[in-house]
């Protein structure tokens, strides 16, 4: 019995500790989910040889995976396969295209060829608590996908590897 009580009471201790650590995780979860609907769109557009789009709405906060279905006329219409939203503190800060191409607001659409291709392109998402930014790289070779927990500039668009962080 008596253990039992010392363990509730350093478990109640440290429990006020690990708090802080909740919106990280957060924010990092936010950024997983955003990049793995962007690998089940480039899954998808593989296996079905056809073009598939990822879009980002800034206002809402929400992302949604557009498929393509063909409709009486055997024409190819888009529609909306997966949709989420990230957490309430969390939200998009910009999506860089390129250099020059650096979106802010509205709607973002991410284009993924038959082939699985992205553009390289860098996403960068905020908790809104703390101010902190992180970033995901996805595109390039094999357009593979790189997390970072700092912003991601222009600059870093068309680097092998995201710098390591400055200490």
């Amino acid at each position: 019995m008596m253990v039992t009580m010392i363990m509730g009471v350093i478990a109640f201790t440290f429990s006020g500790g690990l708090d802080r650590f909740v919106p990280f995780y957060k924010l990092r979860q936010a950024q997983r989910e955003v990049a793995s609907s962007i690998g089940l769109a480039q899954t998808r557009a593989k296996s079905s040889n056809d073009y598939f789009f990822v879009q980002i709405d800034f206002p809402s906060r929400q992302y949604w995976v557009l498929s393509p279905f063909k409709n009486e006329s055997a024409q190819i219409e888009y529609r909306k396969t997966f949709e989420s939203k990230l957490p309430s503190e969390v939200s998009f800060v910009n999506v860089i295209k390129s250099k020059e191409q650096v979106e802010t607001n509205g709607r973002v659409t991410i284009i993924i060829d038959p082939y699985g291709r992205v553009q390289p392109l860098i996403i960068n998402l905020r908790l809104e608590t703390n101010n902190t930014t992180h970033s995901t790289k996805i595109g390039g070779i094999g357009s593979s996908i790189q997390f970072q927990n700092k912003e991601g500039k222009p600059d870093d668009l068309f680097k092998e590897e995201f710098p390591e962080e400055q200490q």
